[in-house]
């Protein structure tokens, strides 16, 4: 009987643990697919730029809600930040480029965050059979 009630505790406290790194995943795809969201929104921006002409009135969002009127003086001549405070110039084609190469990495990262979410679920499901299962016994 103890030994019954011990394996019935240690399968509970599995399907838990799991069930936190479920809701975990979730959080983290649901992040990730926010960043793919905005990245392609932004492929898009550039993508728009090559309609407007040089020396046009245009407005620029400093932070959601937040615009202040600029001109564009060269729409072909993007600054990247490419980390620890280093900027870099690129074209609208390699911003592109780098912006379209990572959402591809994001949503191969959400296709393995997906998988994982669905071998976890299916572990869920195996667990609570067993558990069902013990406690008929």
């Amino acid at each position: 009987m103890e030994n019954k009630e011990q394996k019935l505790q240690e399968k509970y406290l599995e399907l838990q643990l799991i069930d936190q790194q479920i809701k975990q995943l979730q959080q983290q795809l649901a992040y990730i697919e926010e960043q793919v969201v905005e990245l392609r929104n932004i492929s898009e921006a550039i993508e728009e730029l090559k309609d407007i002409k040089e020396n046009s009135k245009i407005f620029f969002t400093l932070s959601p809600g937040i615009l202040i009127e600029g001109k564009i003086k060269n729409k072909d001549e993007f600054l990247v930040n490419i980390g620890s405070g280093c900027v870099v110039k690129k074209t609208a084609a390699e911003t592109k480029e780098l912006i379209d190469n990572q959402i591809l990495q994001l949503e191969n990262l959400i296709a393995r965050l997906q998988q994982d979410i669905v071998l976890m679920s299916s572990r869920g499901r195996q667990l609570q059979d067993e558990i069902a299962e013990l406690a008929k016994e």
